[in-house]
């Protein structure tokens, strides 16, 4: 077992935590439109005592060809486990959006609200402790 299977396990037995991964579809053009390489979509849910909240991931092309499922390890290290900033164009700012029209605008305003809201069901299962055991997980 590698170390980071190893904090991922403890870390879900730590906070109760019950995550499940299911194939939902097999789609193109993820992240964006132009993109021709197949990727398994999944939803997943986590639970534990606090709450629950569920979300799409997206697989890498190699493990569409490989026939690879994420493991609970490939999603937790994927989850924004810090704040977002209440501003967007901080964010826009921080992570490099390039703006040059109202598409690339867009894009960045969906990923500032998949990350904030991301945080924000995080924040609401787990305590700041808790959330920094989650963090050293990736």
């Amino acid at each position: 077992m590698s170390e980071y299977t190893k904090m991922t396990h403890d870390f879900l037995e730590l906070t109760d935590t019950k995550v499940h991964i299911c194939k939902d579809d097999v789609v193109q053009g993820f992240p964006f439109a132009d993109d021709k390489m197949m990727h398994n979509k999944y939803r997943v849910y986590v639970s534990n005592d606090r709450g629950k909240f569920n979300f799409p991931f997206y697989d890498s092309y190699y493990n569409y060809i490989n026939n690879k499922k994420p493991t609970v390890y490939d999603v937790l290290a994927c989850l924004n486990k810090y704040p977002v900033s209440d501003d967007l164009w901080d964010f826009i700012n921080e992570f490099g959006y390039e703006i040059h029209c109202k598409k690339d605008y867009e894009r960045a305003v969906s990923a500032y609200e998949g990350c904030r809201n991301e945080y924000e069901n995080l924040a609401r299962l787990y305590t700041e402790e808790e959330l920094e055991r989650l963090r050293e997980i990736s």
